[in-house]
């Protein structure tokens, strides 16, 4: 979230040029919102949005557009089913199921304590596969300085893209940023977007070059990212 920040202000001041409100959503327990992250669930990361876009649409103005980054993508493809349409709806590097996420925050931690220790992981270090059955068993640890509880843990395993798919009426465009000069599209965007569109739903995919900002180690920037979406979901000059 933190290295996505600076994306999502640039892509937010371009709408706003462009006429068009948007909100950040700090779900509970990340960013300036109320909680404690190890107390969230990913129902209450459900409601949250749900109350966020209750809360436009009293105020006049309705969710026409979703921008969704990583993990977040899965969300707002559920979002996208549960509000009217028709919705716009930009998926930014979408990861193929909330069970990829949660091993690779796993990982994390597995670094971490790797470069702490220098031990090697047939030496007794944790593992995904450890820290995984340690989640099932009820335990909670760390990662990264959050503390990650087996109930938020079991909840972001449930979202998958091979069973996610936008509503009939939305127009979808998948973005993903890749190095090099020209970078393309991933096997997991192909074969989503060919079933999408073979459904009758009007779904792209765009491959950009520039840097991975979600991970880099210094804050970086994609502005042509910023550019096409923003294009994207309010089109016009």
């Amino acid at each position: 979230m933190n290295k996505c920040r600076p994306m999502l202000a640039l892509t937010a001041r371009l709408l706003a040029a462009r006429g068009v409100q948007a909100i950040a959503v700090d779900l509970s327990g990340t960013g300036d919102s109320g909680g404690e992250f190890g107390d969230a669930t990913l129902d209450d990361w459900r409601r949250d949005l749900d109350r966020v876009a209750g809360w436009a649409a009293r105020d006049g103005a309705p969710v026409t557009g979703i921008v969704g980054m990583r993990f977040g993508a899965l969300l707002g493809l559920e979002l996208a089913g549960r509000l009217p349409g028709p919705l716009r709806i930009a998926l930014w590097q979408p990861v193929a199921s909330g069970q990829l996420q949660l091993a690779q925050f796993l990982r994390l931690r597995v670094a971490g304590g790797l470069l702490a220790s220098g031990a090697a992981v047939d030496q007794g270090a944790e593992s995904v596969a450890s820290l995984t059955a340690a989640l099932d068993a009820g335990e909670a640890f760390e990662v990264g300085g959050y503390e990650l509880r087996p109930g938020l843990a079991a909840g972001l395993r449930g979202p998958d893209l091979r069973k996610l798919a936008p509503p009939a009426d939305a127009a979808v465009r998948w973005f993903e940023v890749g190095t090099g000069a020209a970078p393309e599209l991933s096997r997991v965007a192909t074969d989503r977007l060919r079933d999408w569109t073979a459904s009758g739903i009007a779904a792209e995919g765009v491959a950009i070059a520039g840097d991975p900002f979600w991970n880099t180690v210094e804050l970086t920037a994609c502005p042509e990212l910023a550019g096409q979406t923003a294009r994207f979901l309010v089109p016009g000059p």
